[in-house]
């Protein structure tokens, strides 16, 4: 990494990323969790066992019936609960997830992140990931996507950019930051600023 910011001890710390696919979230994610030693729960690290299961690539999002949804929803309510009730009061943990405005699955979700963060009496750190368009289709076909089951698709990352923005929490501790120009640990540097800033 190299950012070498992380003056402050922490305990009891969930930060949120937010943002269309393409942004950053697991990359960010991961040298966050490197400088700062939260553990990391990706979206992808949940549902890949099952949609590897279920299909080959992406594409399999949109072959889910309403059983795997409710599979999928299962896991997701595992990590959730384990991290409320199993770990340790003093663990800190940062969550991504793609989540895009006027969807009501992205709104529960929410929620139920709420709903840990109060459970836990934790702090919170909501950060919404934003990108330029042609940015974000240039990364989004990445090759190295592929074994994540992450969407491949440009087109469609270019209509739901259009058509949605990123999900808002509207707490008061949100934070938004502009991946395109910046590298992981600049975006890192950022995320420290603002924690220390709580």
């Amino acid at each position: 990494m190299g950012v070498c910011m992380n003056q402050k001890t922490y305990e009891n710390y969930i930060i949120l990323l937010i943002g269309f696919a393409g942004t950053g979230k697991r990359t960010v994610g991961e040298a966050l969790a490197s400088e700062t030693h939260f553990r990391f729960s990706h979206q992808h690290s949940w549902y890949d066992p099952i949609l590897n299961l279920l299909g080959e690539d992406y594409k399999v999002w949109w072959e889910i019936n309403e059983k795997g949804w409710e599979k999928l929803n299962a896991v997701r309510d595992v990590i959730f609960s384990t991290i409320t009730d199993v770990c340790s009061p003093s663990s800190n943990f940062i969550i991504s997830h793609e989540m895009i405005d006027k969807d009501p699955y992205h709104k529960i979700l929410y929620n139920k992140v709420l709903d840990m963060v109060e459970k836990r009496h934790a702090h919170f750190l909501p950060i919404r990931l934003i990108c330029e368009e042609n940015e974000l289709v240039k990364r989004v076909q990445a090759e190295d996507r592929k074994k994540y089951f992450k969407n491949r698709d440009a087109e469609f990352i270019r209509k739901r950019r259009h058509e949605h923005e990123v999900f808002r929490t509207n707490h008061p501790h949100e934070i938004t930051i502009d991946t395109t120009h910046k590298s992981p640990d600049e975006v890192v540097k950022i995320i420290i600023e603002k924690l220390n800033s709580l």
